[in-house]
C-alpha cells in the first residue's frame, strides 16, 4: 500500500537553509550579476532573470537562483573537443579540394587536347598543305602546263621497286599488303590518264616538288640520266583520273622564283563534295643529270599521300635534302647529302643514306630500317643521326666511315615505343668518339658497339634484366691488347640487375672517355654487346 503524504516535505520541493530560493522579486534583486561582456542588459535572457544560460560557452550568463556565487573567480571548464579532430578535418578538406582541383585541371587539359586535335584534323581535311612547314608558295593562278591525254596501261615503276625494298622488313603479311596498297593507292582503278612534260634547269636554287589540295595521292620516282651535255632535270607527270572534270581541276605548275626551282601540283582544297570521281592519282617521274659537275644545292619534297622512291643516285650529291610526306613510305636506294631530313607518318622509312653532317628520320606507327653512312667532316661539331618512330621497331646500322678529321665525333640516337630497338655498328674509325642513345618502352633494346669502342655505359630498365655481353673481340690495332669490361650493377646478380653501369677499355681503365652508351627501356630487356 502506498500512502500519499501531502504534508511531507521533499528536498526538491522545500529546500532548507540558506540555499532556498526566493520567489520574491526583491530577493532576486539582491543578487548582483557579474558584468556582461558579450551582451547588453537589454538582452531578454539577462533582463528577465531567466535561469537558463544562453550557451555553455557563455561564461557570464545569469546564474540560476539556486546557485551561490563564489567569493573568488572560478573559470568554467572548457568543453571537450568533438571526437573528430578539427586539425585532421582541415587536412582532409584540403586534400579533397586539392584532388578536385587536380581532376578538374586534368579534365580541362584532355578537353583542350581533344579540341586541338579536332581543329588540326579539320584543318588538314580542308588543306593538308597548311600543316606543312613550307615557304609561302601559292599555286593558284599559275601558268599551268597543258595535259595530253594518253590511252593504254600506264606503268608505275615505283610500285615494284617498293615491293623489293620492303621485302626485308620484319612485318606481317597483312602489314606488307597494306604497304603495297599504300604505295599504289588503287591507281589501277582509274581508267583515264593524261600526261605532261617539264624540262627544268638545275641552278643554285633549291629544287622542290610540292602538292597542294585535296583528293590527290600518288608516287614519286627519282632517277638519273647521263646524256652528254644535258644538265637539265626532266619531269614526266601522269595523272590518272575518273572524270574529265577532275582533270580540269588538276594543274601542274612550274616553279621558278625566290630561290626555288621545280614543279607543283594543284587541286581544289575543298572536301565538301563527296564525289569520288574527283579523286586522282599522280605519278611523277623525275630524272636528274648524273653528269652534274657540282652538288645540287637543295632537294625538297612536300607530297602528302605520295610514296617516294629515290634510286641509286651514283655521283649526284646534295647539300641538303628534305623529304616530307604523310601516310606514305619513303625509300632511297643510295643517297649522299650533307644534311638529310625525312618526315612521314604511318609508313616506313627504308634505304641507304649517307651524310657528313646530320640525318634525321621521323615516322610513326611504322618501322625504320636503314643503313647509315656517317662521315665526320672538318667541323668541330659531331655528325649526328637521329631516328624516331612509335609502335614499331627501329633498326639502324650506322657505318662510321673514315674521314679527314683527326678526331672524328658521332652522335647516334634511336627512339621508339612499344617495340624493339636493335642498333649495330659494323664499322668505326679507331679513334672515333661515339655517343649512343637507345630508348624504348615495353620493348627490348639492344646495342652492339664496334670492337674499337672504348667508353662508359649505362643500362637501365624495369621488370627485366640489363645484360652486358662480352663477345670476345680482338684488338682492332693488331697489338694484342686485352679488352677489359668493368661492370658495376645494382643487384647481387649481374644477369638479373635492372640497372648496370660500367666501362669498356683496351688496357687500363681511364677516368674519362670520349665515347658512351646509354640504353633505356621499361618492361623490356636491355643488352649491350661489347
Amino acid at each position: 500500500m502506498i500512502i500519499a503524504d501531502d504534508a511531507s516535505t521533499s528536498p526538491l520541493k522545500t529546500p532548507t537553509g540558506s540555499h532556498a530560493p526566493s520567489t520574491s522579486r526583491d530577493d532576486a534583486s539582491e543578487i548582483i550579476p557579474p558584468p556582461s561582456y558579450y551582451g547588453s542588459m537589454s538582452d531578454p535572457t539577462i533582463s528577465s532573470g531567466s535561469s537558463v544560460p544562453r550557451s555553455p560557452y557563455y561564461q557570464h550568463s545569469r546564474p540560476p537562483p539556486s546557485e551561490q556565487l563564489p567569493s573568488y573567480y572560478v573559470p568554467l571548464q572548457q568543453p571537450s573537443k568533438p571526437p573528430n579532430d578539427r586539425g585532421w578535418s582541415a587536412v582532409k578538406r584540403f586534400a579533397r579540394a586539392f584532388l578536385a582541383a587536380l581532376i578538374a585541371m586534368l579534365l580541362f587539359s584532355i578537353l583542350m587536347d581533344s579540341l586541338a586535335t579536332i581543329w588540326r584534323f579539320r584543318s588538314s581535311r580542308n588543306d593538308p598543305w597548311s600543316q606543312l612547314p613550307l615557304p609561302d608558295i601559292d599555286l593558284d593562278g599559275c601558268n599551268a602546263v597543258r595535259w595530253k591525254k594518253v590511252s593504254g596501261y600506264t606503268y608505275d615503276a615505283s610500285a615494284s621497286l617498293f615491293t623489293d625494298a620492303h621485302a626485308s622488313l620484319n612485318i606481317s603479311p597483312e602489314e606488307r599488303d597494306d604497304l603495297l596498297a599504300m604505295s599504289s593507292r588503287g591507281k589501277d582503278n582509274f581508267p583515264l590518264a593524261a600526261r605532261a612534260y617539264l624540262d627544268m634547269p638545275l641552278t643554285d636554287d633549291t629544287f622542290m616538288l610540292i602538292a597542294q589540295g585535296a583528293r590527290q595521292s600518288g608516287s614519286l620516282h627519282v632517277t638519273t640520266h647521263s646524256k652528254r651535255g644535258d644538265d637539265q632535270a626532266h619531269a614526266t607527270v601522269t595523272v590518272k583520273y575518273l572524270s574529265s572534270s577532275a582533270l580540269a581541276r588538276t594543274h601542274i605548275c612550274p616553279l621558278s622564283s625566290r630561290g626555288i626551282q621545280g614543279l607543283g601540283i594543284r587541286t581544289p582544297t575543298s572536301r565538301a563534295s563527296e564525289d569520288l570521281s574527283a579523286q586522282i592519282f599522280v605519278i611523277i617521274e623525275l630524272s636528274l643529270p648524273a653528269s652534274h659537275a657540282s652538288k645540287i644545292d637543295g632537294f625538297q619534297t612536300h607530297l602528302p599521300h605520295y610514296s617516294q622512291y629515290i634510286t641509286d643516285m651514283g655521283d649526284v650529291r646534295f647539300s641538303h635534302m628534305y623529304l616530307n610526306g604523310t601516310s606514305s613510305p619513303i625509300h632511297a636506294a643510295n643517297v649522299v647529302t650533307d644534311t638529310l631530313v625525312i618526315d612521314t607518318s604511318n609508313a616506313p622509312i627504308t634505304g641507304i643514306f649517307n651524310t657528313t653532317s646530320m640525318i634525321q628520320l621521323t615516322t610513326s606507327n611504322a618501322p625504320i630500317d636503314v643503313e647509315l653512312g656517317l662521315a665526320h667532316g672538318k667541323e668541330s661539331t659531331p655528325t649526328v643521326a637521329f631516328l624516331r618512330s612509335s609502335n614499331a621497331y627501329v633498326l639502324p646500322r650506322p657505318l662510321l666511315l673514315l674521314s679527314d678529321s683527326k678526331a672524328p665525333r658521332y652522335t647516334i640516337s634511336a627512339e621508339t615505343s612499344n617495340k624493339d630497338i636493335d642498333l649495330t655498328f659494323p664499322t668505326s674509325p679507331l679513334d672515333a668518339a661515339v655517343v649512343t642513345h637507345a630508348k624504348t618502352s615495353n620493348g627490348a633494346a639492344r646495342v652492339a658497339v664496334h670492337r674499337a669502342f672504348e667508353g662508359d655505359f649505362v643500362l637501365s630498365t624495369s621488370n627485366a634484366p640489363a645484360v652486358v655481353d662480352e663477345s670476345g673481340a680482338e684488338d682492332p690495332t693488331g697489338k694484342g691488347r686485352r679488352r677489359t669490361v668493368w661492370v658495376d650493377s645494382q643487384g647481387a646478380d649481374v644477369l638479373v640487375a635492372s640497372q648496370v653501369r660500367g666501362a669498356v677499355s683496351w688496357g687500363e681503365r681511364r677516368r674519362t672517355y670520349g665515347s658512351s652508351v646509354d640504353i633505356t627501356s621499361s618492361n623490356g630487356r636491355v643488352t649491350l654487346i661489347v
